[in-house]
């Protein structure tokens, strides 16, 4: 074997060594990587998060709801479609906190843009801003404009303690003032539930309770910011399509947006997407297409008066 063929061989093999060592530390550093990054997943995913409502006296809380829905009927041939809008101020204003924590406000209409359009007939607007004289259709909700609607008690889990109605209050679009939160801290991924029972009325006119849940799972954390799932599941067994033409309305699925460090709700969606066939004969039909959003008014929120919290005392 000449001297440059050795020399040659030689180079190679130091080369593959080195090749050789080189890949075992790669293959030695990525098993090191994959597993580091596994046990961070790990570490997120169990780390729990406490959701708390947390507010002060005097502070002032504005929200912003629309809801759109179109409802789509069909009885015997004959279609009509009605489609409405309806927006919505209201502010949240925190009279006190007791120490057990509880937070007593009082909820207060600001101001509401309605419209609202059934097929042949002429659109129905009001607008509490700009209108002097609502329509009949709106004049029970114009009453409430600018007035405090009730005042009410609330846990820090979200529970409502007590309500006391001022006013005869519309139904200005789904969704209460409040979501219930988990007692304990929980990870990402955990579920709650609420119970609700819904009151219907059958074929004969009898009230019949229908009890459904609201399902709520804390789907991710980020920055402080708890997103939330919910989905209205239906309990009772309903075979019954008119019973069914009146459920539609409170079968709602969505998304909120929790802030975790301030303790409130920044915003809220909810969608609806029912079709109910035979409610009213063979060959009827009801299509229900709805959206619900609900957002905190950040240049809106503001602190009224700087009363001491009942709990620092």
């Amino acid at each position: 074997m000449s001297q440059t063929f050795k020399l040659l061989y030689l180079r190679a093999s130091v080369v593959f060594l080195f090749v050789t060592a080189v890949s075992t530390c790669l293959a030695a550093d990525q098993d090191d990587v994959a597993a580091a990054l596994n046990e961070a997943t790990q570490s997120i995913t169990n780390e729990k998060h406490l959701l708390r409502y947390r507010f002060q006296p005097g502070e002032k809380l504005r929200y912003q709801t629309e809801h759109l829905a179109t409802v789509d009927t069909t009885i015997s041939g004959s279609n009509q479609k009605m489609q409405m809008r309806s927006i919505s101020d209201r502010a949240y204003v925190v009279k006190e906190v007791t120490s057990e924590g509880n937070i007593i406000f009082e909820h207060v209409l600001e101001n509401v843009d309605m419209w609202r359009s059934v097929e042949g007939r002429k659109p129905v607007r009001y607008n509490s801003k700009t209108d002097a004289e609502p329509p009949v259709e709106y004049e029970d909700v114009a009453k409430n404009v600018g007035k405090t609607l009730d005042q009410i008690t609330m846990d820090p889990q979200g529970s409502i303690v007590s309500r006391n109605d001022k006013q005869d209050s519309p139904d200005l679009g789904m969704g209460g003032v409040s979501i219930p939160l988990p007692a304990e801290a929980v990870p990402i991924g955990h579920t709650w539930s609420k119970p609700v029972d819904i009151r219907v009325r059958s074929d004969d006119q009898r009230v019949k309770v229908v009890k459904v849940r609201l399902q709520y799972e804390l789907k991710k954390v980020s920055a402080g910011v708890a997103t939330i799932g919910v989905t209205t599941q239906v309990l009772t067994p309903i075979t019954n399509a008119k019973i069914k033409s009146q459920l539609i309305q409170q079968l709602s699925q969505g998304e909120l947006r929790f802030d975790m460090d301030a303790g409130r709700l920044l915003s809220k969606q909810l969608d609806w997407d029912e079709t109910v066939i035979g409610f009213s004969g063979a060959d009827s039909n009801m299509k229900y297409l709805a959206r619900f959003n609900e957002k905190l008014l950040d240049t809106a929120t503001e602190t009224a008066s700087k009363a001491e919290p009942a709990n620092s005392k």
